[in-house]
């Protein structure tokens, strides 16, 4: 955190000083996720039924402050809030990778959630394609400091919601006897919107898109045996209203 002041209070200390403008934005977003599974080799997973999740509903919040440079681009500092819950119930099954040397397994799971609660925080270039920015595109990267992103039981303590069919026959196991957490460090974000109003005052539309990358696997995150619950990544399309207030 102190790194990203640090960042935060230079960008401002080089920029203000030739800035025309300095706007700030709260914004509040609404959209779905769509996820994505992975083995812990990097490849993609689908069940053997070829079907794809369902996506569920997403919605977040931010906060930009925007320092206009020049008069055909703009940098904003956004920090913002990303929350979506999968309630996961899986059609078919998943042909694993066992991990190391562990033999490869069938994965198949009756019933679990996933929650994503990412706090993110984005330096991100805007560039107007139309004056007075009634048409910008705004595009980079975010950090993510989770306040939870994992897999959830659903169900009572001694639920074991996952079936794991290898060469020793089926195995039950509860969500806790792996490691649930994913890890994802950071996303890209892209934005394309308008802005329409008073000088001082602009009500502001974005429709955007949000990549997050496929979760790091760690060492830990499998059990005895070399099963695992898959990585994640995912893909998420939302619209965002709000309004663009100007200081100068």
């Amino acid at each position: 955190m102190k790194a990203i002041r640090t960042t935060l209070l230079c960008l401002l200390l080089a920029t203000y000083g030739n800035a025309q403008k300095v706007s700030v934005s709260p914004v509040v977003s609404a959209g779905y996720s769509l996820i994505k599974y992975f083995n812990a080799d990097g490849s993609k997973l689908e069940t053997d039924e070829g079907k794809f999740p369902t996506p569920a509903y997403t919605r977040g919040m931010a906060l930009r402050f925007s320092i206009d440079l020049f008069d055909w681009m703009d940098l904003s500092l956004q920090m913002g809030v990303q929350y979506t819950y999968f309630d996961l119930f899986i059609d078919g099954d998943f042909s694993m990778k066992g991990y190391e040397n562990a033999p490869d397994y069938t994965l198949d799971w009756i019933h679990m959630g996933y929650e994503q609660n990412l706090m993110y925080f984005a330096v991100l270039p805007e560039f107007s394609i139309l004056p007075e920015k009634q048409l910008f595109v705004r595009l980079g990267p975010a950090v993510n400091f989770p306040a939870k992103d994992g897999y959830l039981n659903t169900g009572s303590p001694s639920y074991n919601p996952i079936s794991v069919i290898d060469e020793d026959g089926y195995h039950h196991y509860g969500v806790e006897d792996f490691n649930p957490n994913q890890s994802h460090p950071y996303m890209l974000l892209f934005n394309i919107g308008g802005q329409w109003g008073t000088e001082k005052l602009k009500f502001l539309v974005e429709g955007g898109y949000i990549h997050i990358p496929k979760s790091k696997f760690e060492k830990g995150d499998y059990v005895f045996s070399g099963h695992y619950l898959p990585s994640t990544g995912f893909s998420i399309l939302q619209v965002s209203v709000g309004v663009n207030y100007y200081f100068n």
